[in-house]
């Protein structure tokens, strides 16, 4: 907040004031051969002045043209004035490190002259020039050394501002502490050298502080002392700013009549400006009164006549608080819609706004470290130039010793400027980005969304990577099965990390579904079995139900269902203390019916409208007891939508919750099932032997999986690096086939790395292939893979068949798939149970591994049999439903399809708890199916041992 800048200014060029009369241009008077070399400088200094405003290319001609007049003229005054105006236009330009040279030249050019108040007025306004241009370092370094040669030169005025502005840094930096304590050093000042302009600036300071760190009573007297000083010394520009700052304070205080009696006395001060600015302040002010006092339909019509202000005047600060007041008076309007819209225009300026935050926190690590780092260099400057002071006052031989110390302090500021210039720059160009960035706030999300992923991915890749690994080894049926829950899980993680990260595309509506054939029983069934658990953690009854003439076969998107129905199954476990939860699945004539119905604690009525709502909770409480972030029903609602489906809800607080949404499935084919499972059949490793390979990753776990991965389906070598600088050493050592190069690491990244190896070694090294190996999914992180010189890249985690796949395809292999063993009976007659098909492809045709899980389903069986038999006798249907729900894993890896299904028709009627005759009749069929299928499996087992 630049208090009182202008009027700073004023004071400080009063010196220069245009000579020439007030029909002629500047032009016109420069090019006047007849005018004094005292006015043409004058001219041309005002020149420079107007171009700046308009354009910093002619700024700068002017400013060398004022240079090669003054240095023509021998006029050393003029010569270093024209260096401050050269810096000037070079800061404009973003050339810091030019206009710091032509501004200390400048600084040495008035050190020579006998003329303290010149050199202390100049050092002051580099001050200003750093504090304009967000340098906040180098303008307190600034403001010190000028406060002191302001006191030696005996400028008063400038030295009371020079400890003014240091405030502002602090201010700006939201240190209200330490602005505090300069503010009040100010005023202190100002009223010892009777400075009204800087005691009322000082005390306005103060009141910014204060409304900023929230003191708001104590914000309104010193902006009220403000005022008051500077009406009566005629500064009504000034008590303007004073007065909206109480306005805004009233406001935030809901002290409507105050607001009021100062709005109207902003309106009086201010009519005689035509900035169209003013108006737009006294409307949306005026707006917020009449929305504070409930005028909501006077609020909007004010509204509506800032947007056609802000039409041709573009502020996004001002835009955002209309856009928010919009919001606002809409949503008390019940207007929904709108309010919606001028809230999403709200986050998109507020988040863009947001930038200004980082850039604070960016220059309070530059200041911080700067005065830190200087502060010996900053005492012996200031050591120097006291002592080089009182030797002038007492030698009155200010030239000599001045120029001493200038010298001084040019070696003392060159010795750190290069490594802080280039600090500077790269920040003003992190910065510079980030504004782009922040313009689309969209955007914003989507870097932080890439960021969290590749978090997320790096671990990902060694559990699955580990977990397909182990699945390679010789396990029992329940390692198996639950390394292959580990796995499908796994699965799913990734797919939704991979379709969130652009969490724009989501909200956008423009998120694509996948069109695949799938069994919907067995989607269903997997989920089941992974909540199965968490229901009986809680001792609550998950039940299923499928009515048969539910299609099994159909075509959509089997990931983005399943995520659905954990949500909303998961949902309901989590607000259900006691009972149950149920799936129910039917055929309708709109198409399959989901029901998920709990007996939990129900959703007040009041809330049922709000559960949708993105981060939203039925009840406040209910995160911290339940948990959660309340994003699972917004995503669900918004899934189902793009399957083409409504969601809805009925619910009683006290007795539990039903879920409905209806979607329409066409119908789908097993032949094509079968033919995607088919392209998933493993490539055969051995296509890699004898290949001489570098792994590149910092991730001791991920170079664990790939190098066991490669190893275990390949003969070959296997070196490790992990960064860059280690990669580039062993390239430079041994003679490698490809290169899988990670690219997030420490000391030297992937990028780095590839783009030394393409520039600094000779063929063949410098052509070896390199593979990237990226947790990153992003667009244009793939495309910074292809663009620093790798032939192609593997999103983590990654998969067997990638691997191999993308190695071959960049050495030019063809793929060749893993032979797989003929098994005498892949084919089953009509009248067999079991059909190993599944289990082969399970064991890649390996039929020693076959065998081992025909034994354990041989040997198991007998037990479980036994149990269901006394469950049978007892009546207890309860232990009958448990059995046959741990067995249909069992059915799906001997291939026993109609087993299975008959297993979910028993779980279903035992659950229900009715229709004895049926459940027994089901049993006695399930029963008489294990028996035949232990005999196919022993006659299996026979021939293999053949």
């Amino acid at each position: 907040m630049k208090i009182l800048l202008p009027f700073l200014l004023a004071i400080l060029l009063q010196g220069h004031l245009l000579a020439q009369n007030e029909n002629d241009s500047p032009k016109d008077v420069w090019f006047n051969e007849n005018i004094t070399d005292s006015n043409r400088t004058n001219t041309i200094y005002n020149l420079v002045d107007s171009h700046l405003d308009s354009g910093s290319d002619s700024a700068l001609y002017w400013a060398e043209a004022f240079l090669k007049f003054a240095q023509q003229n021998k006029d050393r005054k003029a010569e270093a004035e024209a260096y401050f105006k050269l810096a000037e236009v070079y800061f404009e330009l973003g050339e810091f490190v030019l206009g710091e040279v032509r501004y200390y030249t400048g600084l040495e050019i008035a050190g020579s002259l006998n003329d303290s108040l010149f050199y202390a007025k100049k050092l002051f306004d580099l001050g200003i020039l750093y504090y304009d241009y967000e340098d906040y370092a180098n303008a307190y370094k600034t403001f010190q050394e000028s406060r002191e040669v302001c006191r030696l030169a005996e400028d008063s005025i400038n030295e009371a501002w020079s400890i003014g502005y240091t405030g502002l840094i602090y201010l700006n930096l939201e240190n209200w502490k330490e602005a505090e304590k300069y503010f009040l050093e100010h005023l202190q000042l100002s009223r010892k050298y009777n400075d009204k302009y800087g005691e009322a600036g000082a005390k306005g300071n103060l009141g910014g502080v204060y409304e900023r760190s929230g003191d708001l009573d104590k914000a309104i007297e010193y902006w009220k002392a403000g005022i008051r000083l500077a009406k009566k010394e005629g500064e009504y520009k000034y008590a303007s700013i004073g007065t909206l700052a109480l306005i805004r304070i009233y406001i935030a205080k809901e002290e409507y009549e105050n607001a009021i009696k100062y709005l109207d006395e902003y309106r009086e001060v201010t009519k005689e400006y035509e900035d169209p600015l003013y108006s737009l302040e006294i409307k949306l002010y005026q707006c917020k009164i009449d929305c504070g006092l409930a005028m909501y339909s006077k609020a909007l019509d004010e509204c509506n006549q800032c947007i056609d202000i802000l039409k041709n005047h573009d502020d996004p600060f001002y835009k955002k608080e209309v856009f928010k007041s919009l919001y606002e008076i809409n949503k008390k309007l019940n207007r929904t819609e709108l309010a919606l819209a001028y809230f999403e225009k709200y986050e998109i300026l507020d988040d863009s706004l947001r930038n200004d935050q980082s850039k604070k926190e960016i220059q309070g690590i530059i200041f911080t470290s700067r005065i830190a780092r200087d502060s010996i260099a900053q005492a012996k400057a200031n050591q120097l130039l006291n002592a080089s002071y009182a030797e002038d006052m007492r030698r009155k031989d200010f030239q000599m010793n001045f120029s001493i110390v200038i010298g001084i302090m040019v070696i003392i500021l060159a010795i750190g400027m290069y490594h802080r210039l280039r600090f500077v720059r790269k920040a003003k160009e992190k910065l510079d980005i980030e504004k782009k960035r922040a313009e689309k706030s969209e955007q914003v999300k989507q870097d932080f969304l890439a960021n969290m992923s590749h978090e997320i991915r790096t671990p990902m890749n060694a559990i699955l990577g580990m977990t397909n690994l182990v699945l390679d080894m010789k396990l029992d049926e329940k390692q198996s099965y639950y390394l292959n829950g580990i796995k499908k899980s796994g699965d799913n993680l990734l797919h939704i990390i991979n379709d969130i990260l652009d969490l724009s595309k989501i909200e956008a509506g423009k998120m694509d579904l996948d069109e695949i054939d799938f069994s919907l029983k067995d989607m269903v069934d997997q989920v089941i079995q992974m909540l199965t658990h968490r229901a009986k953690e809680k001792d609550i009854t998950l039940l299923c139900t499928i009515d048969q003439d539910v299609p099994d076969i159909v075509i959509g998107d089997p990931m983005r269902l399943n995520q659905v129905l954990v949500n909303l199954i998961g949902n309901a476990i989590k607000f259900t203390p006691k009972g149950s939860v149920t799936l129910d699945i039917r055929n309708t004539k709109k198409g399959v019916k989901f029901n998920i119905i709990d007996t939990g604690i129900g959703i007040p009525e009041d809330k049922i409208q709000t559960i949708f709502e993105t981060f939203s909770q039925a009840n406040s409480s209910d995160t911290r007891i339940y948990g959660g972030t309340g994003l699972g029903l917004s995503i669900s609602q918004y899934l189902i939508s793009k399957m083409n489906g409504t969601i809805d809800v009925e619910s009683k607080e006290g007795y539990g919750t039903t879920f409905t949404f209806t979607l329409k499935f066409k119908k789908g084919s097993m032949k094509r099932i079968l033919e995607r499972i088919a392209k998933d059949d493993p490539i055969d490793g051995s296509i890699l032997d004898g290949l001489k390979i570098l792994l590149v990753d910092d991730n001791e776990y991920n170079i664990i999986v790939a190098r066991d991965t490669l190893k275990s389906k390949a003969k070959l070598e296997v070196y490790e690096a992990y960064n860059g600088e280690e990669a580039i050493q062993l390239v430079r050592e041994n003679e490698f086939d490809v290169i899988l190069m990670d690219v997030q690491m420490p000391v030297m990244n992937g990028f780095d790395a590839t783009k030394f190896i393409r520039a600094n070694f000779e063929s063949p090294k410098k052509d070896i292939p390199i593979i990237a190996l990226t947790a990153s999914v992003m667009r244009v992180d793939l495309d910074n893979c292809i663009d620093s010189g790798m032939n192609s890249y593997i999103p983590k985690p990654f998969k067997t068949n990638q691997l191999i796949g993308e190695i071959a395809a960049v050495l030019s292999i063809p793929l060749r798939k893993v032979k797989e063993k003929v098994i005498r009976n892949e084919v089953p007659r009509n009248d067999e149970i079991t059909n190993l098909d599944y289990l082969s492809k399970f064991c890649e045709g390996d039929e020693s591994r076959m065998d081992k899980y025909v034994q354990l389903f041989i040997s198991s069986s007998p037990p479980i049999i036994e149990k269901i038999n006394l469950a049978l006798t007892a009546d207890d249907f309860e232990e009958i439903a448990n059995q046959v729900h741990g067995y249909k894993t069992k059915c799906i890896m001997m291939g026993m399809s109609d087993t299975k299904e008959l297993a979910n028709s028993i779980e279903q009627l035992c659950r229900k708890g009715s229709d004895a005759s049926r459940i027994k009749e089901n049993v006695l069929r399930f029963i008489s199916h294990i028996d035949k299928a232990l005999i196919e499996l022993n006659n299996f087992s026979i021939e293999q041992s053949t």
